[in-house]
């Protein structure tokens, strides 16, 4: 992956990121939980990367270092962000919650620029700017329609507020020289770790996971082991902002 063209990269890795908003809102009607959606596709995900990574010989590295990346990555990365997604979706519609993915670029730069990791630039700020406008007006006419509520719309920014801090600290805290399979399975296995302890304390009708909602959780599995591999792809090669396009 490391000699695909960057765009190609970067679409690549949107594919798998965009299916979960679809995903989520399919197996939420179907009486998955949001926070089983999120948990059982990063358990098994995270799983199967690992395996794959051990099969090919590829070394973990320091073990304590990728366990505290996993957890922090995860809960930022995976855990929150997912299960409001699924929520969204089922609450606001997949429609207007895929709005909330356009966003983590405006709050990655302005983080960045608040710590001192991003230089200001007019140019992106201004388009930056645009984008969020944009979103603010659109979301802001379906509260005003009926479409959503008030609580829809904060869940909205608080998907690409949390992600944004994620997509520092993972580019910032990445453990170098660990294969791109390991560095997905911990942060989907500490996805899990942190969802796994919320999900038991649902009610059991809460945590039955529906004959019906199974494929939708086989194909996020898929999505979500994809999708970190060509995370980390991407984020070796790009900064912070362009990764969280």
């Amino acid at each position: 992956m490391s000699r695909l063209p960057i765009i190609v990269l970067l679409i690549a890795t949107g594919i798998p990121l965009g299916v979960a908003v679809p995903l989520g809102r399919l197996a939420v009607e179907a009486g998955v939980s949001p926070i089983a959606f999120a948990l059982f596709p990063a358990l098994a995900g995270g799983v199967l990367l690992a395996t794959i990574a051990a099969a090919r010989g590829e070394p973990p590295g320091r073990l304590s270092r990728l366990v505290v990346f996993g957890l922090a990555a995860g809960l930022l990365s995976n855990a929150l962000p997912n299960s409001l997604a699924a929520w969204s979706a089922a609450h606001s519609g997949a429609s207007l919650t895929a709005v909330a993915y356009t966003l983590p670029p405006v709050f990655t730069f302005g983080y960045g620029l608040l710590l001192g990791f991003e230089r200001f630039r007019w140019e992106r700020l201004m388009a930056l700017g645009c984008g969020l406008g944009g979103a603010l007006w659109l979301t802001s006419s379906r509260v005003a329609d009926g479409a959503t509520d008030v609580i829809g719309a904060l869940v909205l920014f608080a998907i690409p507020a949390i992600v944004g801090i994620g997509n520092l600290y993972r580019a910032h805290r990445m453990p170098r020289g660990t294969a791109g399979e390991w560095l997905g399975a911990a942060v989907s296995l500490g996805a899990a770790a942190w969802l796994l302890p919320a999900w038991a304390a649902l009610p059991a009708a809460e945590q039955a996971i529906p004959a019906a909602g199974l494929p939708w959780l086989g194909l996020q599995v898929i999505a979500e082991a994809a999708a970190q591999v060509l995370f980390f792809a991407l984020m070796r090669r790009v900064e912070p902002v362009t990764m969280s396009v």
